[in-house]
């Protein structure tokens, strides 16, 4: 079951939004390496089977060092989630904390749209973020066989 069948996103709630420039921006071989992690929260008083998750993306300018990569640039951008059951579509807590990796593919474009902005700020026109993140397959389950 596809969460964005049975959820919808009732707001997306900023709750920070940082950049540290860590040195002058330099190089022609420069890269953004992009974390993004959505962590389920437990509601205290769920509202009208309502649900949250904390998302987390993070991006990480580099420039060759050498054999390494140096830091030069770290941006990240920490949002509350809100979700809503679609009227007619149940959903219990348990379901929504193991299963919701789909999310991400809604969740993710919102959070880059609001930090590709900052690149050109700094001096980087050139960094492109990906458009969507696909989820990693999940797990089989115990007893399973391929």
């Amino acid at each position: 079951m596809n969460l964005l069948d049975t959820l919808m996103l009732a707001s997306l709630q900023p709750l920070r939004l940082t950049a540290e420039l860590k040195e002058p921006l330099a190089g022609d071989d420069l890269q953004a390496h992009v974390e993004f992690r959505m962590t389920p929260q437990h509601e205290e008083e769920p509202v009208n089977g309502g649900f949250e998750m904390l998302a987390e993306l993070r991006c990480r300018v580099t420039v060759a060092a050498g054999e390494e990569r140096r830091e030069l640039l770290v941006i990240e951008h920490v949002a509350r989630a809100r979700y809503q059951s679609r009227p007619g579509a149940a959903m219990n807590e348990s379901f929504f904390r193991t299963s919701h990796a789909d999310l991400g593919r809604q969740l993710y474009p919102l959070m880059q749209q609001r930090i590709a902005p900052l690149f050109p700020h700094f001096g980087i026109a050139e960094i492109r973020l990906p458009l969507e993140v696909v989820p990693d397959k999940p797990a089989a389950p115990a007893g399973a066989t391929h």
